[in-house]
């Protein structure tokens, strides 16, 4: 019994966020920086707090719901999955797959237009074009225009539709 024990402990789990969404043929969405979209891990910036734990998760359609093992590290619901960035909250844990920051890559504005409306923090595709929100519908327009998928943490939406992030 004590030899299971330390062999289910050094099976690695499998990483929640290597999960990504895939097009028609099977193949991963990736951007023009090669980075794929998890289903199961909230996307957020750079600065995505470090948490590096196997929590026990359950996995509903493109949804996870994730909390800690029990004090005898054992999933007492859902499947074992690793986490690297995520933090503990009130109802179990969250995970994240964190983006390059927008203006880490150059696609910030020093000063944005007063009558664009003001957004909160969004997953962009960026080209020399300019930058738009994406969600999980729209990650095949960002792949097949080799998009560049960053982060902005306060920028404002154009009359255009065009995003421009504020230069922190």
């Amino acid at each position: 019994m004590m030899l299971t024990f330390i062999l289910s402990t050094l099976i690695l789990a499998p990483d929640l966020c290597a999960d990504v969404y895939i097009d028609d043929d099977g193949s991963p969405y990736t951007d023009g920086l090669g980075q794929t979209f998890s289903r199961y891990c909230q996307w957020t910036g750079p600065d995505a707090p470090r948490l590096d734990a196997d929590l026990c998760c359950t996995i509903d359609g493109d949804n996870s719901t994730c909390e800690f093992p029990d004090a005898n590290d054992r999933c007492v619901v859902g499947e074992r999955r690793h986490c690297e960035y995520g933090e503990a909250v009130a109802d179990g844990a969250v995970c994240y797959q964190p983006f390059p920051g927008a203006c880490d890559l150059g696609f910030c504005v020093d000063e944005l237009d007063p009558v664009a409306t003001p957004m909160g923090s969004s997953i962009l595709c960026c080209t020399w074009q300019g930058c738009e929100e994406i969600s999980a519908d729209m990650l095949w327009a960002c792949a097949e225009i080799d998009g560049y998928s960053t982060f902005c943490d306060g920028g404002a939406t154009n009359e255009d539709g065009t995003v421009d992030c504020l230069e922190g």
